[in-house]
């Protein structure tokens, strides 16, 4: 997975769990799913009595099986949400250090290739690292002898004449 796909499932997951607690269901009718919940998944001995019960609602009070079928949907979502919202965040997090590291990778990559004739850390060389990274780097090259910055099509160097 890469990081841009981690950072977009972490905010899905923060995002989902945000709407169904406080948009999709108001806190009363949150109250009512967790009130079904519990009579639907009632158990006295082992036995499931709120399925004996959903099955004398369908007749009686159909709308009471709909909402134990809502119930059975979203309650994960609102009982874990906290956790929900943890992991949501640690998937991100996890995405936006993988693209951080990459971008590291490519930093010192492109360092490789400049040739310096300064000191390390000097306002020249980071001016430089910065418009290389502006650059496309398939139409620019160094010379060989002085480090001098020349386009690809240039066949001598235009600081020391040296044949490239």
């Amino acid at each position: 997975m890469t990081n841009k796909a981690l950072i977009v499932i972490g905010i899905l997951v923060v995002g989902f769990t945000f709407f169904v607690n406080y948009i999709m269901f108001t806190p009363q009718e949150i109250s009512v799913l967790k009130s079904a919940d519990f009579l639907c998944n009632f158990q006295i001995g082992g036995y499931n009595i709120g399925q004996f019960g959903q099955a004398i609602a369908e007749y009686v009070a159909p709308e009471l099986v709909r909402t134990c079928e809502k119930a059975k949907t979203f309650m994960p979502f609102i009982q874990y949400e906290f956790y929900l919202y943890v992991l949501g965040l640690i998937i991100l997090v996890i995405g936006l250090a993988v693209g951080e590291k990459r971008e590291k990778i490519i930093i010192k990559e492109v360092e490789k290739h400049i040739p310096f004739t300064h000191e390390k850390g000097s306002e020249t060389e980071k001016n430089e690292i910065k418009i290389l990274k502006k650059e496309d780097s398939a139409e620019i090259k160094f010379c060989r002898k002085c480090g001098n910055k020349i386009k690809k099509s240039v066949k001598f160097c235009n600081k020391c004449g040296n044949k490239i």
